[in-house]
Formats: structure tokens, C-alpha cells, sequence
């Protein structure tokens, strides 16, 4: 079965993106890491198509995962899911790897299924 990874280390953003989703992706599993290390450790076996992650993260931030997902899986599709939106932030993310950038704050979950839609 196709599944994405959703790293963020705010428990309660997690669980809420994670259920929005489902409501919209029943044929994929959705699963949460709360941070760089747990999302490695996810990854390993089976690689995610997609992944959604936070800039901040505990020791290791959301850019840095990026770059060692793109790294060893140049095929997974990282999303770079933040409140920092800024210039400097999505030159950064793209510069890291990131295929895109989405402000928490302007999240539209239509948008969103759509995206992940046309990658699975």
C-alpha cells in the first residue's frame, strides 16, 4: 500500500493534518513522526511517495531531514509544510531539495489532495 509521512513535532498539528487527509485519502496510510531521527527510522524499510515536513524540528531541523531524504530517495516528494513563510524560508527549502512549500497558514486541504493525487 502507497503512504506518506507527515513530520512535525507539534503532536496536535499532526494529528489534525492527518485527519483532514484521511477524510480525503482512504486508500493511502498517513503516518506521523515527530521528528528527523523518527522519520529516518519510518523511512528505512518501505520509502513513503510523499512527505510533509516542518522546518522546526527537535536536533535536527526540517531542512536538513530534506536534504538526507533527497539524498538517499530522490524519488520521494518532500513538501515543506511551515509557519515560517517567508522568501528566505522557500529559497531555503528549495535549495535543500524540496519539491514545495505550503504555509500552515494558508494551507487549503482541496489543494493539498490534489497535489498528493498527482504523485500517487
Amino acid at each position: 500500500m502507497s503512504w506518506l509521512l507527515i513530520v512535525d513535532d507539534n503532536e496536535m498539528f499532526r494529528k489534525i493534518f492527518r485527519s483532514s487527509l484521511m477524510q480525503h485519502l482512504d486508500t493511502i496510510d498517513i503516518r506521523e513522526a515527530g521528528s528527523a531521527e523518527k522519520a529516518l527510522a519510518e523511512i528505512l524499510d518501505a520509502p513513503p511517495f510523499l512527505i510533509f515536513v516542518d522546518i522546526q524540528l527537535p536536533k535536527e531541523n526540517g531542512l536538513q531531514l530534506t536534504r538526507k531524504i533527497k539524498h538517499l530517495y530522490p524519488k520521494i516528494i518532500v513538501v515543506v509544510c511551515t509557519t515560517f513563510d517567508s522568501n528566505e524560508y522557500r529559497k531555503a527549502a528549495h535549495r535543500a531539495g524540496a519539491d514545495y512549500f505550503v504555509s500552515k497558514s494558508a494551507i487549503e486541504v482541496k489543494e493539498l489532495i490534489k497535489l498528493i493525487q498527482s504523485h500517487f
